[in-house]
């Protein structure tokens, strides 16, 4: 779980940096839309990825000799105290998620409260929302929420209209919905905050853009902009005025060129190098290389010497059969046959011994394989296995890269509490461990070795 949070928030703040940095004053606003919500996205799902590649050789221990059994101490379980680290850091993290979360739901009631109860009339797929206190145009989903007086004697600007109409017909209201859902979960992200700013900042270039591609006249529309700065804020809508007010006058100028296109484009291979750079890589096949070794060298010997010896052999019975036809009429000379026998014999080669296998090092854990177990046993969490009885065994395999700094592992366990509470003891264990690789004729090289394990309940 930490390893997911920090890639997230590395990935979600990499992505905003460049947004900011290079697309933020850009008039590709519909590209940036699509860039803002889809890299929020990968943000959060590539942690969760996993791809395969290639194979991995592993030099497996040839005498087995590093098989070292690790038996936890005899344990009865015990109530343990509520006040943990884990338990309070949990207890952050809800009471955060739960008032945001009731926050963004008072909000949603509200907007839904004014939508059943205030005065409305519809026109096309829009609707509006006639309210009789004094505010600034805004827009959630379909609906357009307008002061009723201004709006029935005409005081409220067309362009300010068509401007909640974008809104409306874009379907902001959808991206902003999705980015408070993803700050009530991943509030602890700061990432994620300057996602929402960036967001609802674009939705309103969008808009402008709308309103202007249909009336020319920047000038007059950004002096409307000025006289709507006052107003107060509803959470989720899409108000008229903007706190980015300057960005938007200077956004209306700008035009799009051909640099900005090639920005766009360059985040495409960016997001693919992220993804690579961060996503979880896990061996497709492991091999034996020297169980592979010592397999092909017996075979080829095998072949070599059955081949051999099937070709005497049946040199061998064609003589003797010679000599049985002849047998009637010639009395077999009882030297001759011997003299094939001795022929036969010499002509069959011993079984050529087995090559050997050069030296071979196992990786090493700093401080060797007794700190290693003293070190496991330490992060291991017996409270995680409070219904467990009797005797359990499992077994840790161990997989080390030829470099020492990186490692994978696989968990032979009957029980899965026993198997889920190893799998956390090691990656605590192993976090951040730079190992003395194992070596193979005196060249690093990626290796193994299984570390059982076994735990007695009371």
């Amino acid at each position: 779980m930490e390893t997911y949070i920090y890639i997230m928030i590395a990935l979600s703040a990499i992505f905003i940096l460049l947004y900011f940095v290079f697309l933020e004053k850009e008039k590709n606003h519909h590209f940036k839309r699509f860039y803002l919500l889809s890299s929020a996205l990968f943000s959060i799902l590539v942690p969760l990825i996993s791809i395969n590649y290639g194979t991995i050789e592993v030099v497996g221990n040839i005498n087995q000799n590093n098989s070292e059994l690790l038996i936890l101490p005899e344990t009865k379980l015990v109530e343990t105290t509520v006040f943990t680290l884990e338990s309070l850091v949990l207890g952050i993290y809800i009471l955060g998620f739960s008032l945001l979360f009731l926050k963004f739901s008072w909000g949603i009631f509200k907007l839904i409260k004014e939508i059943k109860f205030s005065e409305k009339i519809k026109q096309d797929h829009y609707q509006f929302i006639l309210k009789q206190n004094k505010f600034t145009p805004y827009s959630f989903w379909n609906s357009i929420f307008l002061n009723k007086s201004d709006f029935l004697e005409g005081q409220i600007d067309y362009k300010i209209i068509l401007h909640e109409k974008a809104h409306v017909n874009q379907k902001h209201s959808i991206d902003v919905i999705f980015i408070e859902i993803m700050l009530c979960v991943f509030w602890f992200n700061p990432a994620f905050f300057f996602y929402r700013k960036a967001i609802v900042t674009n939705h309103e270039f969008l808009a402008d853009e709308a309103v202007l591609s249909q009336n020319k006249d920047i000038i007059s529309y950004q002096k409307l902009i000025l006289n709507e700065l006052i107003s107060e804020k509803i959470l989720f809508t899409h108000p008229f005025n903007l706190h980015n007010t300057k960005k938007r006058i200077v956004m209306m100028t700008n035009k799009l060129t051909k640099i900005a296109k090639m920005k766009s484009y360059l985040t495409l291979p960016i997001s693919a190098l992220l993804f690579f750079a961060f996503v979880e890589k896990v061996p497709a096949k492991i091999e034996n290389t020297v169980n592979k070794s010592l397999q092909k060298i017996v075979k080829k010997e095998e072949t070599q010497f059955s081949g051999t010896q099937v070709s005497n052999i049946e040199k061998s019975a064609f003589k003797n059969e010679m000599i049985s036809i002849k047998k009637d009429t010639i009395k077999p000379k009882k030297q001759k046959v011997e003299k094939v026998k001795e022929e036969n014999t010499e002509m069959i080669p011993p079984p050529p011994p087995v090559k050997e296998i050069s030296s071979q090092t196992e990786p090493e854990f700093p401080g060797g394989l007794a700190a290693l177990r003293n070190k496991l046993a330490e992060n291991f969490d017996v409270s995680k296995m409070k219904n467990s009885k009797g005797t359990l065994k499992g077994v840790l395999i161990i997989i080390v890269s030829e470099d020492g700094k990186s490692y994978n592992a696989n968990y032979q366990f009957d029980d899965e509490n026993f198997k889920t509470a190893a799998k956390d003891a090691l990656e605590k264990t192993l976090k951040g461990v730079e190992w003395k690789p194992g070596t193979l004729n005196g060249k690093p090289v990626a290796s193994q070795f299984k570390m059982p394990i076994t735990m007695n309940f009371n």
